[in-house]
């Protein structure tokens, strides 16, 4: 039986990421995160490539908001692991570059530093992985659920059930 509990808080984590973002940049940007997040929870292919549009539309909006570039990354990654993306070398290194651009954006954005923890547990540098987890969730310890949870194969691979420890570091209940 799968423990649907951590995609639960993950929803929850990312509401808030959503109401942050309308707060901040407009109602416009906020409705396409929330449908963006809507489409790649559910993680399958046809949803993360709507995920995946949607945050392009919100690069259009406002092409100096880091967020959507990191992630657009992660569905880019995504596609890859699920044995969607019709060039997976070609996925990895536009979501790499996608990275890139969203740190010379802001260095300071956890989404930015999940998709470089993909990245390099897809290139099995685990320890750079965790780091780049745990230096996101330095940043904003809200972000450990989503980061450690949604990161699906670092998540059950390196971290080995960490959902406690994210919990906690989140200040949400376990």
């Amino acid at each position: 039986m799968i423990n649907k509990k951590p995609y639960v808080i993950a929803c929850a984590v990312l509401a808030l990421d959503i109401k942050n973002a309308a707060e901040k940049l407009g109602l416009e940007i906020g409705l396409k995160f929330l449908e963006g997040g809507y489409h790649l929870i559910r993680q399958n292919p046809d949803s993360i490539f709507r995920a995946k549009e949607l945050f392009e539309e919100a690069i259009a909006l406002d092409p100096e908001y880091a967020t959507p570039y990191a992630m657009v990354g992660i569905c880019l990654y995504m596609e890859v692991m699920q044995g969607s993306s019709k060039s997976p070398m070609q996925s990895f290194m536009e979501a790499s570059k996608l990275a890139q651009k969203a740190l010379a954006l802001d260095e300071t954005n956890p989404p930015v530093y999940r998709l470089l923890g993909s990245l390099y547990f897809s290139r099995m540098q685990y320890d750079e992985a965790v780091a780049a987890l745990e230096y996101a969730l330095g940043l904003n310890p809200k972000f450990s659920v989503k980061g450690y949870i949604m990161t699906f194969p670092i998540g059950n691979h390196i971290l080995k059930n960490r959902w406690e420890e994210a919990l906690l570091k989140a200040g949400l209940p376990e």
